[in-house]
């Protein structure tokens, strides 16, 4: 495991403990000597993470779309920052580069990803670690509904039991590495991704206007063609959807 990726805030929200938490999980980062991968902004919890992590000598990739850049609200002082085009980009980029996934205190947006991350390792499109920084019980509520909706039914434990999670940022890198609690469940189809190389089966999309194409898609094609820095597969592939969209109106 080299990198992992952060979902935060750009806020700091109101109490200090979140701020402690993220240098917190900043010396722990840097001390198993894993880099962050985080959403390039200076703002907020991610400013703090980030800094922290600078300051101990570590490494910290952003990823932030071209609007957000514009804003002048990226760190300019990282060892690498990747501009995008969009909010898309940016979270499969994020997704390529790193090989686990923690989400501390944060909004919709934090939630948005860090759920999405799981659902994708859910449908075995990749068989990284995901889990949840519950810094002074933020997501007893969040650990508590998804517990409801394994009860009811929508959501097998197999895939529960792939959340992990822990008050503490060590207790929690701890069950990333060798030996931790994260095992990915046992699948045929399972797609390993290392920022680089992406093989991905054919998907069956089904357009709004009810027409199906069986496209031959990977899920990572523009990440693949952003580290690349080619056009590549991901305009080729907006190109040919355009071209069915456009022939069936």
């Amino acid at each position: 495991m080299r990198r992992i990726c952060v979902y935060c805030g750009s806020n700091s929200g109101l109490r200090s403990v979140y701020a402690s938490a993220a240098r917190e999980l900043a010396g722990v980062l840097v001390r198993h000597e894993l880099e962050l991968v985080y959403g390039g902004a200076d703002k907020g919890i991610m400013g703090i993470l980030a800094d922290a992590v600078l300051e101990l000598g570590g490494k910290v990739h952003g990823v932030i779309p071209k609007l957000l850049m514009e804003k002048e609200i990226a760190h300019e002082g990282l060892t690498e920052l990747h501009v995008v085009s969009s909010m898309h980009e940016r979270k499969s980029m994020m997704a390529a580069l790193s090989d686990g996934f923690i989400a501390m205190p944060g909004g919709f947006g934090t939630l948005e990803e860090i759920i999405e991350i799981i659902t994708w390792g859910q449908l075995r499109f990749h068989d990284k670690p995901c889990g949840l920084l519950n810094t002074d019980g933020y997501y007893d509520y969040l650990l508590a509904h998804l517990d409801h909706a394994a009860t009811e039914g929508f959501l097998r434990n197999e895939n529960r039991s792939m959340l992990l999670c822990d008050p503490t940022p060590d207790g929690l890198i701890r069950q990333y590495l060798p030996k931790g609690n994260f095992h990915a469940p046992p699948h045929p189809e399972a797609v390993r991704l290392d920022g680089r190389h992406v093989e991905q089966p054919a998907v069956e999309v089904e357009r709004l206007d009810g027409i199906e194409e069986l496209i031959k898609v990977g899920l990572f094609g523009k990440v693949a063609d952003a580290i690349l820095g080619g056009e590549g597969r991901g305009v080729a592939e907006d190109r040919q959807l355009a071209g069915i969209r456009k022939q069936n109106r």
